[in-house]
């Protein structure tokens, strides 16, 4: 039995049988299967006079591709909201990237001032410890008994006869008999010029 195209009427769209209707979640998925209709009530067809004796067969295979394409319609949205779900995640995800990728580059620059500085910051704390201080007067110190002892043996040496007494704070006799007072007044003033 030879079948014309059928047409079909959907929200407004008017096919020719040949390219897909438009249908609305609606048309398809709100009304299939209510009220013992087999056919969803937002499609309307209208069948050519000789194919009227197939009505029967293409009513069920229209209520079973109704449900198929309801069924693949609630698929499609709920994949929709995923899809939306995954892109809102990723969004945040790249956002959340941008802000660290920021933050290590801040980290970063602020790791490479602290190595460029910290040398120089120990380097003056040391300066400013007392230890560095005492430091500096025992190296003083031990530099002049060092170059004394030296200059003590080299001249030694080289004058073998000569006597010399290694310490150079005792008292001679001879230095006891001049008159001096306790205390000596530091004055470094030039001489005064008597007319």
């Amino acid at each position: 039995m030879p079948r014309g195209p059928v047409s079909v009427v959907t929200a407004g769209y008017r096919s020719n049988g040949f390219d897909p209707p438009i249908l609305s979640r609606a048309a398809v998925c709100g009304q299939a299967g209510h009220q013992g209709r087999t056919v969803p009530m937002g499609l309307r067809t209208r069948l050519p006079h000789e194919a009227t004796e197939g009505v029967g067969r293409d009513s069920g295979e229209i209520s079973r591709l109704a449900k198929t394409t309801c069924r693949f319609v609630r698929k499609l949205a709920k994949s929709q909201e995923l899809l939306d779900d995954s892109e809102s995640q990723l969004r945040n995800a790249m956002t959340q990237v941008r802000q660290m990728e920021t933050e290590l580059l801040e980290l970063t620059r602020a790791k490479d001032a602290l190595r460029a500085n910290l040398p120089r910051q120990a380097i003056e704390d040391y300066k400013k410890s007392l230890g560095f201080e005492t430091g500096l007067v025992r190296m003083g110190r031990v530099s002049l008994e060092y170059e004394y002892q030296l200059a003590l043996a080299r001249l030694q040496a080289r004058y073998l006869g000569l006597e010399i007494e290694v310490d150079s704070f005792t008292l001679l006799p001879e230095d006891a008999n001049v008159p001096m007072a306790d205390e000596q007044p530091f004055d470094d003033l030039p001489p005064t010029i008597k007319e």
